[in-house]
């Protein structure tokens, strides 16, 4: 006799669902608020400091500053 196998794909489903409706959307807090990237443009326009430099400055990684600033293009 084969055994029935279970998923526990529709326990994340619930879960989420469940979530959601508490108010809750999932991923975690904004690295990098509104007055951050305000400072980084104008060090960056100011040529005071590079993209590097600068992360290390905000205390976050270079990539999430680099797509903080691209996602703020885009919109």
């Amino acid at each position: 006799m084969q055994e029935k196998r279970t998923s526990r794909s529709w326990a994340k489903g619930a879960a989420t669902w469940a979530a959601r409706r508490r108010g809750r959307v999932g991923g975690g807090p904004k690295a990098l608020d509104e007055a951050d990237l305000k400072k980084a443009r104008a060090l960056l326009r100011s040529g005071e400091y590079g993209k590097v430099l600068l992360a290390d400055e905000l205390e976050v990684s270079r990539h999430t500053l680099w797509r903080a600033l691209s996602m703020e293009k885009t919109k």
